[in-house]
């Protein structure tokens, strides 16, 4: 189905992402290039990112966003807002502001999850 032969948990290109997650994404499964959701890195001042997605109609997922000082642990950022998203065909890019407490960390490591 649409060329892929690793099924969701494969890595038809071989960047490391696997197929599903690449969907959600809004990305090519077909491209080693296209493996980053994250187009705008958070700001120190006001924690501001953009990240891509699949439109949510097309996939049911939930989106959510994750904080870690350490690399080691996560923790769901609860107070996260997501602005209005810009639709391009069948993905979105989604302007998201982290909560405003996270901000003061000397270290602070982001996540995207689509489950």
């Amino acid at each position: 189905f649409h060329g892929l032969t690793g099924g969701q948990n494969g890595d038809d290109d071989h960047d490391g992402m696997n197929n599903l997650a690449e969907y959600a994404f809004g990305l090519d499964p077909q491209s080693g290039s296209s493996l980053q959701p994250v187009i705008e890195l958070p700001t120190n001042s006001s924690g501001t990112f953009t990240y891509t997605r699949r439109h949510k109609s097309l996939t049911s997922m939930n989106y959510t966003i994750w904080y870690s000082t350490d690399l080691g642990t996560w923790a769901k950022d609860s107070g996260a807002t997501e602005g209005i998203p810009i639709v391009s065909g069948e993905v979105e890019t989604v302007p998201v502001i982290l909560s405003s407490g996270l901000l003061s960390n000397p270290k602070l490591f982001i996540q995207v999850r689509a489950n």
